[in-house]
């Protein structure tokens, strides 16, 4: 018997195991019986005969980097978000803050690879099914640029890696030329989530893009990503433009800030009011971290900010 098969029966015992804590917790999804897909995931998946890296990554960002350098992958997350080409009939795990373990122990990982923002949730699970994670930080541009040199070199696509680091920097660099000699622009960034908002600092994302773009964040020099600041504060700085990027429940937020904005009569001292300059940005592309929909994010907000 290979060490390969030993493997394989250490994984469904342990996953047979997990199924039965489940069960025993009376949850709906260990009771539920499986659907087709789900049999053959579990005949399919667990083939010694299969490519040595065996790779689900726990991100919609990470499924577009390993798609766009040609890496298998044989599981993904479930999202409401469309998944790149290449996850197309690939099982999907659960949701990357909260991977369904018994199907990840199913699939016979040799990595899983997380983003660091999420590993205070996904990490005892992992390690509990005997999974070393590989975290990765996608948190700014900079770094999805080394996490895509890191992927590449450790799955032996470093040569492609630096192919689509190349064509990402040139992206940005055609934006920013675009608009260098733009009159600089004073940006507010609201980011808000059910029942409350923060200012979004440089040390964001969408922070980091609106000062690629020469903007001045009207949140100041801050050492912290999203800071409380007071409306007397901020009327002070006067931004041209409010930028609102809603966080959890959406429809929430954006009725959450219409109602503040409507209710609160400081809010219509703000140039950025008074001129339309408001603007709700999508969440499907404005996302907390960075991805390769950058590129075209930043045209999006160069378009916003410079007309």
């Amino acid at each position: 018997m290979t060490k390969r098969t030993n493997k394989l029966i250490v994984t469904l015992a342990l996953a047979s195991t997990l199924s039965g804590i489940l069960a025993g917790c009376g949850s709906s999804s260990a009771n539920a019986t499986p659907s087709p897909s789900d049999s053959t995931v579990k005949q399919d998946s667990i083939s010694p005969e299969q490519d040595e890296f065996r790779i689900i990554p726990l991100s919609v960002a990470l499924v577009d980097i390993m798609g766009e350098l040609g890496i298998d992958m044989v599981g993904v997350p479930d999202s409401q978000y469309t998944l790149h080409s290449s996850a197309t009939g690939i099982p999907t795990v659960g949701l990357p803050m909260a991977p369904d373990m018994e199907k990840v122990l199913l699939l016979d990982p040799t990595h899983v690879v997380a983003l660091t923002t999420l590993r205070s949730m996904v990490d005892a699970g992992l390690t509990a099914g005997g999974i070393e994670p590989m975290y990765v930080n996608l948190e700014n541009i900079d770094e999805l640029k080394n996490t895509i040199t890191t992927i590449g070199n450790t799955f032996g696509k470093s040569d492609e890696a630096q192919q689509l680091i190349a064509a990402f920097d040139k992206e940005i660099n055609e934006i920013l030329a675009s608009v260098q000699d733009e009159d600089e622009k004073k940006v507010l960034i609201l980011f808000g989530f059910p029942g409350n908002y923060m200012i979004a600092t440089n040390l964001s994302f969408v922070g980091q893009m609106t000062q690629l773009l020469g903007a001045t964040n009207s949140a100041g020099d801050q050492d912290i990503v999203y800071v409380q600041m007071n409306l007397e504060e901020l009327l002070v700085q006067d931004a041209d433009v409010i930028l609102r990027l809603a966080h959890g429940d959406k429809d929430v937020v954006i009725d959450m800030f219409d109602t503040e904005f409507a209710t609160n009569p400081l809010w219509a001292q703000f140039s950025a009011v008074q001129n339309g300059e408001v603007y709700d940005l999508d969440d499907s592309m404005f996302n907390v971290s960075a991805t390769l929909d950058t590129p075209e994010a930043l045209r999006y907000l160069a378009d916003l900010l410079y007309n």
